[in-house]
């Protein structure tokens, strides 16, 4: 998930070699990611919650779009770039889990769940299939690291590029296979074996970088096929979801996703205002940490004894949390702006170009 951060009177916002519709457009997915986690009450919530899919297949494709004939040294900087959003992710609601659980539960409780992130069972669940522990929805955090190691791979061992796309579309098949295919046959396949770097990281990733290298073919697409393809699409999710269930990848999610992603990049030209510019680095921000704002308000609520079942305070809940995620993802954004400011202030370049 890429990221620009701005600066003071910031030349980043409106920048011509940024397509900043697709920022736009992963900041209204940032949205929909929420309200899956935290739903709307009955059809409302469903229907968010379908409509939700082209999402994370298109975090990934966004992050290979601007991947595409990157160098070592920059896939290094976008690896250590996410490593550390990461790590400072899991930290946040590993700390946010232990204070919680000490007070519910007492020191038993915490002394387990300690206890049980360094089993081998933990351990497998979280390297292996991409689980996350401290919060399961910063398993695309880890999933783009493996990505993002896979891409260091293959450029030092000057892979061709056409094998990169064989391997990804044999993914992509045996995800939709093991998702989508097996259980209308009545086999069922748990979707952390599915919801991984491999079967829906890499091949989304892959499918921006070729997105990216027929930029120009894509552009000139008739908006009659990409509506064609949006509409296939939800029919898929609805079909799916109607024989299979709430499952993790759809068809339907990557025929909603494309066209979408595909009028992004017609429309890479257009301008937005800064403000809204801003609110759009904030996607990450919004994507990692509402479900900090979520657990707070869930485990404040059972403190209270107050239940979340009622229909008032489910919908009074998605909008808040919705809220209170872009003002904190704002706070972060700010204090982010003025540290790498001040670094860049006091970087020995700065201060000679100053002293001189």
């Amino acid at each position: 998930m890429e990221k620009i951060v701005p600066t003071k009177n910031s030349t980043v916002l409106n920048n011509p070699n940024r397509n900043e519709t697709l920022d736009v457009l992963k900041l209204i997915a940032s949205y929909f990611i929420v309200l899956v986690h935290v739903r709307f009450h009955g059809t409302v919530g469903i229907v968010f919650a379908l409509l939700s899919k082209f999402a994370v297949p298109l975090f990934f494709a966004v992050s290979g779009f601007f991947c595409y004939q990157s160098s070592i040294d920059k896939v290094k900087k976008k690896f250590f770039r996410t490593l550390k959003l990461y790590i400072v992710a899991t930290l946040t609601y590993h700390i946010f889990n232990c204070i919680t659980l000490l007070i519910s539960g007492g020191s038993s409780a915490l002394l387990f769940y300690l206890k049980d992130l360094i089993t081998i069972r933990s351990l497998i669940k979280v390297y292996v299939v991409n689980s996350v522990i401290s919060s399961n929805h910063l398993w695309f955090l880890l999933s783009l690291l493996y990505v993002y190691m896979v891409q260091l791979i293959l450029l030092k061992l000057k892979f061709k590029e056409v094998w990169i796309y064989i391997l990804a579309l044999i993914s992509l098949v045996l995800g939709l296979i093991l998702g989508e295919f097996l259980p209308f046959f009545g086999i069922q396949v748990d979707s952390v074996i599915i919801r991984n770097f491999a079967l829906m990281g890499f091949p989304c990733f892959t499918i921006g970088m070729f997105l990216k290298k027929h930029e120009d073919f894509f552009k000139n697409i008739n908006y009659i096929y990409l509506i064609i393809s949006f509409v296939l699409g939800l029919v898929f999710i609805a079909l799916s979801w109607y024989y299979g269930g709430d499952k993790d990848l759809y068809l339907g999610a990557l025929l909603v996703m494309l066209p979408l992603f595909i009028f992004a990049m017609k429309h890479q030209n257009a301008k937005f205002n800064n403000n809204i510019l801003k609110w759009a680095n904030c996607s990450t921000n919004i994507y990692i940490f509402h479900m900090l704002i979520y657990y707070t308000i869930v485990f404040i609520f059972e403190q209270c004894g107050i239940s979340l079942t009622q229909m008032w305070i489910k919908n009074t809940l998605a909008i808040s949390v919705c809220i209170l995620a872009t003002l904190l993802a704002f706070i972060i954004l700010f204090i982010q702006t003025r540290l790498k400011q001040k670094r860049k202030k006091d970087s020995p370049d700065v201060q000679e170009r100053q002293a001189s």
